[in-house]
């Protein structure tokens, strides 16, 4: 003869907290629970490991107990999340904004490297300004901003420290953006590391060498510059998506490198470009009809493409693309 398995009490602690949980977010949505309060919870998450062992220990054996523990937790949540910087917690990071610049004189060229955070970052060109770089940056942590050099000079910014941790910040989203100015006047090497917070960069005026650009998890946009001369320009793509505007009239060569997020590279009309695909990658490569394919298997990709009246063209724009999964589109 088979015993009857024995049933357990049912677990009230998690659907509670769940509860709970939501009940505080929606209070912060509705403006009751101001959002500098929620990083309160965040830094407390160490105690949540020790009441899911006090559930496991006791709260599953009784039902009782599991809700009274729900019930109390839901309680701190609240009293944290309302009254946490009145019991002396430290709130959210405090927002600084903070300019920074360096003079252009007397730089003949310069080197500049950005290391873009989870803020949103506007890179442009400077009009009418004595300077090689002006910027206005809110952030959180602490700015590390060098200048070194005098005929050649070399300019790096990034973030380092405490990171925004988005909704939880005490401040208005628009203290939080990175306004970058880079002078027009010199020819610049511009290296940019992005971030999560997506980059919109206006290049169409700046006198470029060389450009190397690695994409993170925020969207970017990218215009590139008109040129007498030709410039270089490195692409490594991110989980963000990438859209990249190029110019008429102006010698290229271009490396991309895609990621997770989709590439779209928007050609002028009647341009002359020479088109390599090493490798397409699972999101494939589009390739714009009316192009000649010198080389490849037709079953894919990869191969090497050209529009027609490539060789006598005066400016000549040459791209090698190694594809990832999230698609490189030619348009």
């Amino acid at each position: 003869m088979q015993s009857e398995p024995v049933s357990r009490p049912p677990n009230l602690f998690w659907p509670i907290i769940l509860i709970g949980a939501g009940l505080i977010f929606l209070l912060g949505n509705l403006g009751v629970i101001q959002p500098s309060n929620l990083y309160i919870l965040v830094r407390l998450w160490p105690l949540i490991l020790i009441l899911i062992g006090l559930d496991i220990l006791i709260g599953r054996r009784s039902a009782w107990f599991g809700a009274l523990l729900g019930l109390f937790v839901v309680g701190v949540m609240l009293l944290v999340a309302v009254a946490g910087p009145a019991l002396g917690l430290p709130a959210g990071p405090e927002v600084k904004v903070e300019q920074f610049s360096a003079p252009l004189e007397p730089a003949a060229s310069a080197q500049v490297f950005l290391d873009l955070s989870s803020e949103h970052a506007d890179v442009h060109a400077l009009s009418s300004s004595a300077n090689l770089i002006e910027a206005t940056i809110g952030h959180t942590g602490e700015i590390d901003f060098q200048v070194e050099g005098t005929q050649d000079k070399t300019v790096r910014l990034q973030e380092t420290g405490e990171v925004n941790f988005g909704f939880m910040l005490p401040s208005n989203p628009e203290q939080l953006r990175w306004d970058i100015g880079l002078t027009s006047a010199i020819p610049l090497t511009l290296t940019v590391d992005g971030g999560s917070g997506g980059a919109t960069m206006d290049l169409s005026t700046l006198q470029l060498v060389d450009l190397v650009v690695n994409t993170g998890s925020g969207g970017t946009s990218l215009d590139l510059p008109a040129s007498t001369g030709p410039y270089t320009v490195d692409l490594d793509g991110g989980s963000g998506h990438l859209d990249v505007v190029l110019p008429a009239e102006t010698d290229i060569a271009m490396t991309l490198e895609g990621g997770s997020g989709g590439v779209t590279l928007d050609l002028p009309d009647g341009a002359a470009v020479h088109l390599e695909v090493q490798d397409s990658g699972s999101g494939g490569v589009r390739v714009p009809s009316g192009w000649e394919r010198l080389s490849g298997d037709s079953d894919d990709d990869e191969g090497v493409y050209q529009t027609p009246g490539y060789d006598q063209a005066a400016h000549k724009i040459t791209i090698r693309v190694d594809g990832g999964s999230g698609g490189v589109r030619l348009e």
